[in-house]
């Protein structure tokens, strides 16, 4: 069995693209730090992308889950 890759990314941020400005200042903030950081939108309609979710947080060292108004994502 071959040992897990590398995190490629600090930071995941999974999101439904509801709030463009708050995630910009959000993202922003992390890579003013320093950060590698992912944000992937999803659209509810959508088909997922390229990686899969499973994929994204193996490449990732943390995570941050922030709900807003309109809910969770599909993830």
């Amino acid at each position: 069995m071959r040992p897990p890759p590398a995190p490629a990314f600090d930071a995941l941020l999974l999101h439904t693209g509801s709030d463009p400005a708050a995630l910009a200042s959000l993202r922003d903030g992390l890579t003013s730090r320093g950060l590698a950081v992912l944000a992937l939108a999803s659209d509810r309609n959508e088909p997922p992308g390229p990686l899969s979710v499973a994929q994204q947080l193996r490449a990732t060292r943390s995570i941050l889950v922030v709900v807003g108004s309109d809910g969770t994502g599909p993830w």
